[in-house]
Parts: structure tokens; C-alpha cells; sequence
């Protein structure tokens, strides 16, 4: 009995010698781990201030301290806000530090940030997330997980963001909070959407220019990874965790790998994220953070991404004009008006803001197009009047506070149009070819009077007052502005007091 537990017991001893140590998993398997995790149904597709992001959160806390990460603030990970008009969410950014070891090097931080939050359950359907944004979370994870490990000169602030997808909330907040206890922030990167690079073909960063030397410093870490680099985040339609520190002035890198996922739809589930892929960005990631938080000298360029610098509270912004307007002539003290008729105005616009305040002034070659009664049937037949005028209105506006969400402007002021050429019925005349003698069409003075007054034209120096209403979205206004007219219509002998009326709706682009 004894010989056989003897045998027994080497039998396992030897088993156990030849399994030896256990194999340490590797990165990709780490990122594989995280996105099904993150991604599973049990998490409920992690929406925003629920249960269920409290998971998504913990999981995420776990990890940072198993990679040697301390938190940021005092009173722990959690860096706990609210939006406006909710108190009741639980929402909550999970931030921590790996603190810079070179003395004169450590007050300046790069932020890496990811969002962790998603669509929640909709219509009994779960929305998993997995390329968004549990691939970026995942790769975040990972990230920290090396530098914590380098000992970077710089300090690096791991963000992991909530609420995300109802507004950038978490990040925002995260920004201003940072700014306001003093952070000097040389980078904020977000890392969003990094699971679909085989479909995607390229890593794309967005904000390249936002960086001093930009291209040659992200182009030196890529290996064989095809990069796809981007000045600026553009499109005013998708928006993303760098919007609250680009808006300040601080250099941002939007990183993803496109739009190819079936995000934001049920089926972006975690079998379906290319693992290699996510591997050789979060390689990528790590190799540039540890460069920028190494190196002796890395600085903004001054450039700010156009749809970042207009979501400002306070700068200059100039934006391309185009509209439509419906025009008409009005008679002070007179029973009737002239009817409508459409028209078209375009130009350039400066725009002055001054927190709640701003200034704003076009340059406009507008054609104002109306209809002119005749004086013989003031209710039956009209003539067709045409102008165009350089006009420059000034106003002065009143605004809502800007935010990825838009913002509202009211105003008013005063306008100056200087004519430049106007016609009756289809003909057309200069404000030099008007003489003692009669009128001249090009060149001829015509046998019979062509207009339905005798030798009044329009006043050369028009001016008025205008009221204006406008909203704006990143890099994109819909805008009204209506003028009526202070001064005289026309002039001459004859000349009616007539004034002008034009209601313009416009579209503007911020460049």
C-alpha cells in the first residue's frame, strides 16, 4: 500500500516538473481578454451613469492597479460629474497617474483617454461595443500597462472617459477640471474605435499639425503599420474625447482605425474585432507615447483644428457666406408694398467673440430683387427692379456659451450697401451711365423712357439697420439677417420714398 502512494506521488510530481511554469499571456490574448470582457452581454452594453458602466468601470480599475498605476486625485479613481439638467446618474471617469521621474520633466503631462461608456440596451437589443469603444479602452489598458513599466520623464494621465456617447460629457469635464487645478497638458490623445484595421487599411490620426514637427515624429514610431495622417479633425458630423482640451489650445491626436465597424449597431460584437490589428496599433501607441514623454523637447505647433477654434468662448473666426434672401420694396405711409421676389447673396463674414458678447460683420456682394408697382395699376401689373450693392452689416450679438453641442446667437446693428449696377425689367444700367441728358444702355440713350419713372435711379450710398439670429454647430452656422432700410431708395426727379426690405437666410463655413 505504501509502494503505491509512493508511485502515486511521483507520478504527480513528475507531471507537474514537466508542465512547468505557466505561460504568461500575451499582449494580444491581454486585448482579446478585454474586449470580450468589456463587450459581453453581462455588461449590458455599458451605458452611461448605469450599473452596469459601474462594471465597465471596476474591471477597468482592476487592471490599472495590476499595472502599477496610482490615481490621480485624492479621493480616489473615480473622478465622479454630472450633466446639466441630471442628478440623478452615477456617471464617472476612471483616472489615473504614472508620474514623470525627470525633476524639471514631470509638471508637463500627456493625457491617454479612451471611452468606456456605450449605447446601453435599446428595443431589447444590447449594443456590446466592441470596436466602440471597448477596443480603444482595451488598448488604453495596455498602454498603461507598459509605460508604467518605462519610467517615463513626463507624466502620463491614464482616462478612462464615461458618457461619451450623450455628449463628450466625461471629458469635458475631465479638461476643465484639469485646467482649472493648474495640469500643464502637452498632449491629449483619445484612442476610439482601434479594432477594424485590416478593413480600415491605415491607423488614421487626426490633429497632426496641432504637433510641432508632427508628421516626422508620429512617422517614426510606425514601423510597417500604415499611417493615415490627418491635419485636423474635420468632420463636423462625428465628434470625439479630444473636443474639451483641443478647444483650450492643447494639441490633440484623434486615433482610430475608421468607420468600417458595424458601430453603433447590435452586431459589433467582440468575435468580430481584428486582434493582430488592435496588437500593432496599441504597439504603435505605446512606442509614440514613450517617445513624447522622453524626449527633450516636444511643443505645440499654435494651429488649432477650424471646427476646435470655433467652438472658442473667446477669439477671431472668419467663415465663407452664401444665401438666399426674399427681397421687396416698402413705401413709408403707404397703403401697399411690392411683392416678394427671391434673390441670392454671398461673401465673407468676421466674427469677434468676447464670452457672451462678439461682433459680427459680412462683406457681401448681394443682388437685391423686387417688384415695383406700376403707378398707373398699383394692384395689377408690377415691374422688375434689380440691384447689386457691395453691403456690409456690423452687429453686434448676444450668445449662448459654446459647446460640442452648438451654440445661439441674437443681435443687431446697422448696414451700408454701396450700388454698383441696377436695372428695370431684364435691362441693366451702371450708376456712371446716368446723366443730366438722360439714361444710357449701353452706350445708346434709348428712343423711349425703358422705366416706369422719369429719371430716378438708385441712391449710390444706401444704409439701414438689421436684426440677425444664428446657430451654429463646429464649423457649420445657419444664419438669418434682415435689413430695412434708414435712408431713401432712389433719387431723381420724381424719386418715390421707397425703402428696401431683404430677409436672408444663410449658410456659413467656418474655416
Amino acid at each position: 500500500m505504501k509502494n503505491k502512494y509512493l508511485l502515486l506521488l511521483s507520478i504527480i510530481a513528475l507531471a507537474a516538473l514537466g508542465a512547468g511554469p505557466a505561460r504568461a499571456q500575451s499582449r494580444q490574448e491581454r486585448l482579446k481578454e478585454h474586449v470580450y470582457y468589456l463587450a459581453s452581454d453581462s455588461l449590458r452594453g455599458r451605458k452611461a451613469g448605469t450599473p452596469d458602466a459601474t462594471k465597465a468601470a471596476e474591471y477597468i480599475i482592476g487592471e490599472y492597479e495590476q499595472a502599477g498605476l496610482k490615481p490621480l486625485f485624492r479621493e480616489g479613481w473615480y473622478d465622479r460629474f454630472t450633466r446639466k439638467g441630471d442628478h440623478e446618474s452615477d456617471f464617472k471617469n476612471v483616472v489615473g497617474l504614472i508620474e514623470g521621474t525627470d525633476p524639471a520633466l514631470r509638471g508637463e503631462c500627456i493625457v491617454i483617454g479612451a471611452h468606456y461608456d456605450h449605447l446601453g440596451v435599446r428595443q431589447n437589443k444590447i449594443y456590446n461595443g466592441a470596436d466602440d469603444n471597448a477596443s480603444g479602452s482595451a488598448a488604453v489598458i495596455e498602454i498603461a500597462r507598459a509605460l508604467a513599466g518605462a519610467q517615463p520623464r513626463r507624466s502620463i494621465i491614464i482616462a478612462a472617459f464615461d458618457a461619451e456617447e450623450i455628449g463628450l460629457v466625461g471629458s469635458s469635464h475631465l479638461a476643465e477640471r484639469l485646467d482649472t487645478l493648474g495640469f500643464h497638458i502637452k498632449l491629449m490623445m483619445s484612442v476610439d474605435m482601434v479594432g477594424w484595421l485590416k478593413a480600415g487599411k491605415a491607423l488614421k490620426l487626426e490633429g497632426v499639425a496641432t504637433i510641432k514637427d508632427g508628421k516626422k515624429i508620429l512617422r517614426a514610431q510606425a514601423g510597417s503599420l500604415t499611417l493615415d495622417l490627418k491635419r485636423f479633425e474635420r468632420s463636423v458630423f462625428t465628434a470625439t474625447d479630444t473636443e474639451g482640451f483641443a478647444t483650450m489650445g492643447i494639441p490633440t491626436l484623434a486615433v482610430t482605425t475608421g468607420l468600417k465597424s458595424p458601430y453603433h449597431k447590435p452586431k459589433d460584437d467582440a468575435e468580430l474585432i481584428d486582434y493582430e490589428g488592435l496588437d500593432q496599433v496599441t504597439g504603435y501607441l505605446t512606442d509614440l507615447t514613450t517617445d513624447l514623454a522622453t524626449r527633450d523637447h516636444f511643443t505645440s505647433s499654435g494651429q488649432v483644428a477650424p471646427k476646435h477654434k470655433s467652438l472658442s468662448d473667446t477669439g477671431l473666426d472668419f467663415a465663407l457666406v452664401a444665401g438666399y434672401s426674399r427681397d421687396h420694396i416698402s413705401f413709408p405711409g403707404a397703403a401697399f408694398e411690392g411683392k416678394d421676389r427671391l434673390s441670392w447673396n454671398a461673401g465673407i463674414e468676421a466674427q469677434l467673440s468676447l464670452g457672451y458678447f462678439g461682433v459680427v460683420t459680412q462683406v457681401l456682394y448681394d443682388r437685391f430683387n423686387a417688384f415695383y408697382p406700376d403707378v398707373d395699376d398699383l394692384f395689377g401689373s408690377s415691374h422688375r427692379f434689380r440691384q447689386d450693392e457691395l453691403c456690409v452689416p456690423l452687429s453686434l450679438v448676444i450668445r449662448t456659451p459654446r459647446s460640442n453641442s452648438g451654440a445661439a446667437y441674437i443681435g443687431g446693428g446697422a448696414y451700408y450697401a454701396r450700388m454698383l449696377s441696377w436695372g428695370w425689367d431684364g435691362q441693366k444700367y451702371s450708376s456712371w451711365n446716368v446723366y443730366p441728358g438722360g439714361l444710357v444702355l449701353e452706350g445708346e440713350v434709348p428712343p423711349t423712357p425703358i422705366i416706369p419713372t422719369h429719371g430716378f435711379k438708385p441712391v449710390d450710398n444706401q444704409w439701414g439697420f438689421n436684426y440677425t439670429v444664428g446657430v451654429r454647430v463646429a464649423n457649420i452656422q445657419f444664419g438669418f439677417l434682415y435689413l430695412w432700410q434708414k435712408g431713401r431708395l432712389f433719387e431723381g426727379s420724381g424719386a418715390p420714398d421707397a425703402r428696401r426690405n431683404s430677409a436672408m437666410f444663410q449658410l456659413k463655413y467656418i474655416f
